[in-house]
Formats: C-alpha cells, structure tokens, sequence
C-alpha cells in the first residue's frame, strides 16, 4: 500500500506565491495531520504575542510549514493520494486557506490580493476559470 492513502499518485503539487508576503505552507494528504499542524502552529504563534514576521517564519518552520517567498514557487510531494490537502497563512500569522483539498496533480496561486486559488494544469502562475 502507497505511504499516503490507497490509490498511486505520482504527482507533484506546487505552490506558487504571488502575495508581497511570504507565505507559510503545509501539505499532507492526511487531512488529520494538517489540522493538527494548524492548531500546533496556531498555538505556538499564540506564545509569540506581537510578533515580527522572522519569529512566526520561524515557528512556522519548526512545526512542519514551509515559507514560500513573494514570487517563488515550491513543489511539494507529501505521498500517494488522489486527494491531499493545503494550508496556508501569510507570514503576519493570518490565514490564507484551511486545508483545502486539491487532486493528486492540483497546484495553487497565492494570488497578489492573498487568495488561494487552483491553477491552470502545467501552468502555476495562470488561475483555473471558475474558482
């Protein structure tokens, strides 16, 4: 049986970033895991009070996220699953998307007004039509 769930997915999903800030973003195709990473993130930021944006990149990275710079994009592999799922906040903390599901070859733009939308298959800075 594959690492991640029943079926075989070779894909990779990307994340391309596209907001002024960098983003911090975890994917997993157990959807248990990404909340549970949401709400250990989410806790530890709590710890941080006011915080400045290297502090929350850095607690951030500690509990499994990954920052994604304005403007880059990073692919991501987390298993074999037809479904996985995505979350992501802004490095000020807030966030951007809460596990959002996504198809074994599915990627996502942080746009430039900082939401998450499916892109265009083979394409990560071109937004799918009709999401």
């Amino acid at each position: 049986m594959p690492a991640c769930g029943r079926f075989a997915c070779p894909g990779i999903n990307h994340v391309a970033n596209d907001y002024k800030q960098c983003v911090l973003v975890f994917v997993d195709c157990d959807r248990t895991v990404v909340i549970n990473k949401e709400i250990k993130f989410a806790s530890e930021k709590a710890k941080l009070g006011y915080s400045e944006t290297k502090k929350i990149i850095r607690v951030a990275e500690s509990v499994g996220f990954s920052a994604v710079r304005s403007g880059d994009v990073e692919p991501y592999k987390p298993g074999h699953a037809e479904k996985k799922y995505v979350t992501i906040f802004s490095d000020d903390g807030n966030i951007r998307c809460s596990c959002k599901p996504i198809g074994c070859n599915d990627s996502v733009l942080v746009n430039q007004d900082g939401f998450v939308k499916l892109t265009e298959p083979g394409h990560v800075w071109t937004p799918r039509a009709g999401n």
